[in-house]
């Protein structure tokens, strides 16, 4: 009885709601009050809960970015272009590329130092006409969309690391014919560049360096 009364004491003599907010402080209450209107307000956008987890923010994703900036670099070296990343982290392709403030293209620009995580293959040109180039089929997708939409062409880019090599496919047409020959096939690989997520069982491209006219690379001299 004396424990219960000591409860009792404690609880408040107001309803429950009332309670709550008061016992939130400003400016904690403002702040919660803030977070809690935009979760409403966002609640039927689903890339604003995918901004809170996105791997660019991680230390290994903003790695990748860094090295799409210096892969951009190159681009523009080889190809005498402007290279304009997206600012939308959310964004299904990586970098539109200009030439003479004009649009003439959208891209995927990627970095590899080996074939799988464990690090026992080098990625190299020679590995790659074994069974070509792997890739999400979803953003083959999205550049041949985006080809279509502004009337530009697609690539995607890719920069061998450890060959030193820069690695360029081209993917559809102004009218958005795919125009490069690949496979789609459900396969099992990771999720994204953090381990820690997992792998993943989704429909990927495989992109030939073979006997593929839409394909050419360029020797890295430094």
């Amino acid at each position: 009885m004396r424990v219960l009364l000591s409860l009792n004491n404690t609880l408040p003599k107001e309803p429950a709601k009332n309670y709550w907010t008061r016992a939130i402080k400003s400016p904690t209450r403002r702040l919660f009050q803030v977070l809690l209107s935009l979760s409403f307000r966002y609640a039927k956008e689903p890339d604003f809960f995918k901004l809170m987890n996105l791997d660019c923010h991680t230390p290994k994703g903003k790695t990748y970015i860094q090295k799409q900036h210096e892969t951009g670099l190159l681009i523009e070296s080889f190809f005498g272009v402007k290279v304009k990343h997206t600012t939308y982290d959310a964004e299904k392709h990586d970098s539109y590329l200009y030439k003479d403030d004009k649009l003439i293209g959208v891209c995927e620009i990627k970095s590899r130092d080996f074939f799988s995580r464990d690090g026992k293959s080098d990625f190299t040109l020679a590995q790659l006409k074994k069974g070509g180039y792997l890739i999400t089929a979803d953003k083959l997708d999205n550049l041949q969309k985006q080809s279509l939409e502004n009337k530009i062409n697609s690539y995607v880019f890719v920069n061998a690391l450890r060959d030193r090599k820069l690695l360029c496919f081209k993917i559809s047409n102004p009218n958005g014919d795919f125009i490069c020959n690949f496979t789609r096939d459900r396969t099992v690989t990771m999720n994204t560049c953090n381990d820690y997520k997992g792998t993943v069982k989704r429909i990927n491209a495989f992109i030939p360096v073979v006997n593929n006219s839409s394909f050419k690379y360029f020797d890295i001299p430094f």
